[in-house]
């Protein structure tokens, strides 16, 4: 009897699973070790098949990630250098955990970007975002590519639990940039352009976990070279309708030793500005957190004007740029400057100062200021720059001039043989300064209720408006319709004197070569009237003109003649040409003449002694104690020396001498007009400043 036994195959089949999934283990092993020897021979082919070149020495390969001594890689022009490469990964976070690479060399030239329609750099960033690592860290990088710069530094970047490398949670920048392409400098002047520029950054620790801010750094650049600029301060960027960056507690110091553009020199200039900053898609916008500040030691303009130890302060700055227009940036702002010393030759030296404000566009701009001195000179202004140039309108304020002249104390120019003690002053001026035109100068100034001393004459009741223009910055146009002066005293009292309009025209730099006109200039004198009529002269050449005299008083004109016993008389009329020119006044055959008879009374006892010393004087001596004249005609010369001569002829007769007798008499008079002059000023109780002004003008002749 035969007896079969069962088979165990299951149990066979089960001895059997483990042998083949060791040899599939052992089979896979095998794959990825043939794979990993393979790739540093298949990797460099497959690259250089799109125009990649790549070099790698010393490969060690690990589970875990790949270390290489050096990796290089080459596409057209740029060059990359990695020394101490090390790649990680994780298999269950495929596939990259971090890249740290110990020395970064980049050089040659960056390659032309493709524009193709539809991709965008943020579709590209999304594309590479799985495949981009956690970390990076480069300890050592030199990067000089072609136009553009020298970058040299290390990059820690570290990127959060849900945020790609790009958007890290932790960075770290400090970079050295030199040799900045010029394409970057454009825009800022050469004084202001940095030699090399140092950028650290790190992030800052929040504890907000609701907080969209996808990055905060502590931001810290400054510049080196001819210039020293510093900015600092915190960067917050946020992702709120498409993108927002926030700088907050910012800094700007500026350090200037030396800068020059143009005619305009500066020394030792320092800025200071603390403020906040943001953009986003929409706009820009900054605005201060605290007065900002600017000092510089001088300022030098067109080698003639120095303004030493400026101070501009800025108690507000506020500015605005909004992306959906075209218009600009809008800027609000105010300011106070104080220049401690302004020398020009214009100008006398001492502090000024000026505060305003500015609003609008900065291509269209409003400025208002105004501006002080020691001297108490008060000036407002109201100024326009725009692309076409500056324009505006300057105003002197009212000058009291009781209390002083500051317009004396602040100009060199203003003459020094004029002094103003009482009345007012104003003006008004409107400035345009084109682009690429001249400039343009055009105003008035007016006086009213003026008293003061001109040259050696005391000046009372000077009411004027005078209007002035300066064409294409170099010809001086002035015109006054109507000057009345109440009363002039040179020595011979001037009443009601009136210029009627009155003009002037010549070049800024020739202005003695200049032309003058009026209608007619006329007053009283001596209870009479002169009158100037209508007349143009050149400054620079002698002019002949006739002053007519009508009505002169001559008893007045002898009470004011230092002789004792002198009166007389009669009404006089005359005409004197006058020639005036840069040699000074002549007048030549002028005449006077005694419009009806009159008297002239000689009683005095020097006279009287010279008839009696002198026979050939007896008659006219004794004639002359009251000589009833039917004729008073005289020719009158005057030299620019000073030289006054009368030739007098006298007919008349005295009822006490010879019965009555027709006399005629011959007198030659000739007198110092300006020590006559000076004589009767004194014997009047003028000021002292006239009488030292006599006294400097006798002791220089």
């Amino acid at each position: 009897m035969n007896s079969t036994q069962p088979t165990p195959q299951p149990e066979r089949n089960q001895r059997k699973w483990p042998g083949v999934l060791l040899r599939l283990l052992l089979l896979l092993i095998l794959l990825v070790t043939a794979l990993l020897a393979w790739l540093p021979y298949l990797l460099p082919h497959a690259l250089q098949q799109q125009g990649i070149t790549l070099q790698w020495q010393q490969p060690r390969w690990s589970l875990q990630g790949l270390q290489l001594q050096q990796l290089r890689l080459e596409q057209s022009n740029l060059q990359l250098q990695l020394h101490d490469l090390q790649l990680n990964w994780r298999w269950q976070k495929f596939p990259l955990q971090s890249i740290s690479i110990g020395k970064l060399v980049i050089t040659g030239t960056l390659p032309q970007q493709s524009e193709q329609p539809g991709s965008t750099d943020n579709q590209l960033l999304t594309a590479l975002a799985p495949w981009l690592p956690g970390q990076l860290d480069i300890y050592e990088l030199h990067a000089r590519v072609d136009e553009v710069a020298h970058v040299t530094g290390s990059i820690h970047l570290q990127a959060g639990a849900q945020r790609p490398l790009w958007q890290p949670r932790h960075l770290a920048l400090d970079l050295v940039v030199e040799q900045l392409h010029p394409r970057w400098l454009e825009g800022i002047p050469a004084g202001l352009q940095p030699e090399s520029l140092r950028i650290r950054t790190l992030s800052r620790n929040t504890d907000d976990p609701l907080s969209n801010a996808l990055q905060e750094l502590s931001l810290d650049i400054h510049s080196l070279g001819q210039s020293q600029i510093q900015l600092s301060g915190i960067l917050t960027l946020l992702q709120e309708d498409g993108w927002q960056g926030r700088l907050e507690q910012a800094r700007l110091h500026l350090e200037l030793p030396r800068y020059k553009l143009g005619s305009l020199q500066l020394q030792q200039l320092q800025a200071q500005l603390y403020f906040n900053a943001k953009a986003s898609t929409q706009g820009l916008g900054l605005q201060l957190t605290q007065p900002a500040s600017l000092t510089a030691a001088q300022l030098l303009l067109e080698q003639r004007t120095r303004l030493h130890q400026i101070t501009a302060t800025l108690p507000r700055l506020q500015l605005e740029k909004s992306f959906a227009d075209d218009n600009g940036t809008r800027l609000q702002a105010d300011y106070h400057l104080s220049i401690e010393k302004l020398q020009d030759p214009l100008l006398s030296t001492q502090t000024w100062s000026a505060a305003g404000h500015l609003s609008g566009l900065l291509t269209d701009l409003q400025i208002t200021t105004a501006i002080n001195n020691t001297s108490g000179l008060e000036l407002d202004g109201d100024w326009h720059w725009h692309t076409d140039g500056l324009n505006g309108n300057l105003v002197l304020k009212d000058i009291f001039l009781r209390a002083g002249n500051p317009l004396q104390a602040s100009l060199t120019d203003w003459p020094d043989l004029v002094e103003f003690s009482n009345g007012r002053l104003n003006a008004r001026t409107s400035l345009s300064l084109p682009v690429n035109a001249p400039l343009q100068i055009s105003g008035h100034v007016t006086g009213s209720g003026l008293d003061g001393i001109v040259n050696r004459s005391e000046l009372g009741k000077l009411d004027f408006s005078a209007f002035f223009r300066l064409d294409h910055g170099e010809q001086l146009q002035v015109d006054i319709p109507r000057l009345t002066v109440g009363e002039l005293d040179p020595g011979v009292p001037l009443q009601h004197l009136i210029a009627r309009q009155v003009s002037y025209s010549g070049h800024i730099d020739r202005l003695p070569q200049g032309t003058a006109a009026w209608q007619e200039v006329s007053g009283q004198v001596l209870g009479g009237e002169f009158t100037l009529p209508a007349n143009r002269i050149r400054l620079d050449r002698e002019n002949p003109m006739q002053l007519q005299l009508s009505g002169l008083l001559l008893q007045d004109a002898l009470a004011l003649y230092p002789a004792e016993g002198l009166h007389g008389q009669a009404t006089i009329d005359g005409n004197l040409p006058l020639t005036i020119g840069p040699s000074g006044i002549y007048v030549a055959q002028g005449w006077l003449q005694a419009r009806q008879p009159g008297t002239l009374r000689f009683q005095s006892e020097q006279i009287r002694s010279l008839g009696r010393a002198n026979p050939g004087m007896q008659l006219v001596a004794e004639a002359l104690e009251d000589f009833h004249f039917s004729l008073l005609d005289s020719k009158l010369d005057y030299e620019p020396s000073g030289k006054l001569v009368f030739n007098i002829r006298l007919e008349g007769q005295n009822p006490a001498v010879k019965n009555g007798r027709p006399i005629h008499l011959n007198l030659n008079l000739e007198e110092d007009l300006p020590a006559l002059l000076a004589s009767i000023q004194l014997s009047n109780h003028v000021s002292e400043t006239i009488q030292e002004r006599i006294r400097q003008r006798l002791q220089n002749r």
